[in-house]
């Protein structure tokens, strides 16, 4: 079916510019297509280009992080205007977060990690990292 469909669209049009793209509009699965290519290639029926392209996804962690925010980000809006205690803290965001998070916001001075309290050194912070997550998970990154 891939070879017909290629060979029929080939006989009215010049070219195929992206062979993911055609695959995918004709409903024919792009490995078979790239089969008939490489073999209609290889009679000098046609010819053929390789085109690399890379394309991000997200792994669980960053889908969470997209969906959640940040560790940073998380850590930081856990911490009422008032602070919190340490303890208190890591129970209500967990271990792994607080972890990551805690070294993350005080990288970036948002918070100060006292002898009693975990406090905010600002009002709000913006969470870039999400933000890029996003659009990675959108595609335009």
């Amino acid at each position: 079916m891939a070879e017909e469909t290629l060979l029929g669209f080939l006989q009215s049009h010049d070219e195929i510019s992206h062979s993911g793209e055609f695959a995918a509009s004709k409903g024919i699965d792009h490995s078979e297509l790239l089969n008939v290519i490489k073999s209609l290639h290889g009679f000098r029926l046609v010819d053929a280009q390789d085109i690399k392209s890379e394309k991000w996804i997200l792994t669980e962690e960053g889908e969470a992080y997209a969906t959640s925010g940040s560790p940073e980000v998380q850590f930081f809006l856990a911490i009422p205007p008032e602070g919190i205690s340490r303890e208190e803290l890591q129970r209500k965001v967990g271990g792994s977060l607080y972890s990551i998070g805690s070294s993350q916001a005080m990288k970036k001075k948002w918070v100060e990690l006292g002898k009693l309290l975990v406090c905010r050194k600002v009002e709000s912070v913006e969470d870039r990292v999400r933000e890029l997550l996003i659009k990675i998970k959108d595609g335009q990154e």
